[in-house]
This record gives C-alpha cells, structure tokens and sequence, in this order.
C-alpha cells in the first residue's frame, strides 16, 4: 500500500502488526509531537508522544477495523483515518 501522507508526516502500512510513522518536513523532526489512536465510537485506544524522523508504533492489540490518527504538536495539528486488518496465512 502507498503511504498516506498528511501534509507532513507518512503514515505507511501496518506491517507485522507495526505502523511506521515518518516526519517529512525538517521542521517537525526536533520537536516532541503527541499522536492519538481512536476507534469509531472516538474512544482513545492509544496515545503517547516522540519526536525525531520517525516512530514505529506496536499496534498488535488493536482489533480489525477502522481507526482515526491524530498527531498535534507545536505548528501541527492533522488527523488520517486509517484500516487494520488481520493477517490471513
């Protein structure tokens, strides 16, 4: 799947349960950012903070189906929603 990208951060696929997180723009890479995981009914299942070029987020707990993304920060204030789905072998 191609990256989702929210003007300047990528999201791309879950992988092996982990979802990458990337800052593209310099601006945001120093500065600490908070993100938050909701699901439909827009409980948080998941929040916490980093800063740097990117993060990978455990995301094993979080059951199939569909999740908003929020990341807000000092100049940054952007939501994606996103789809979990169970590995099928």
């Amino acid at each position: 799947m191609t990256p989702t990208v929210i003007s300047d951060v990528s999201i791309a696929d879950i992988v092996y349960d982990h979802m990458i997180i990337e800052v593209n723009n310099p601006l945001f890479q120093d500065r600490a950012l908070q993100y938050a995981i909701s699901n439909n009914e827009h409980q948080i299942l998941r929040k916490g903070s980093f800063s740097g070029r990117s993060v990978q987020l455990w995301v094993a707990h979080l059951p199939e189906g569909k999740y908003s993304f929020s990341i807000t920060g000092e100049g940054i204030n952007e939501h994606v929603y996103f789809e979990k789905r169970v590995r099928r072998y």
